[in-house]
């Protein structure tokens, strides 16, 4: 059985608004530049990435 799914093309490419307007506070407080959140963004993808891998690697020790 075949399931066609529509996904918006680059609907995931780009960082939400709500980050931005979260950050902009802080951004005018630290005098962050203006690329800042991205960055920010990429680094907190990193680490929730390597997270998961450990988190994985962790359940497959239990279970073997």
């Amino acid at each position: 059985m075949q399931v066609d799914v529509f996904v918006p093309e680059g609907q995931y490419l780009q960082p939400g608004p709500k980050f931005f307007a979260r950050i902009k506070p802080w951004r005018r407080t630290l005098a962050l530049p203006e690329d800042a959140g991205t960055y920010l963004l990429e680094i907190v993808k990193f680490l929730a990435t390597g997270a998961l891998i450990l988190a994985t690697g962790a359940l497959l020790l239990m279970l073997g």
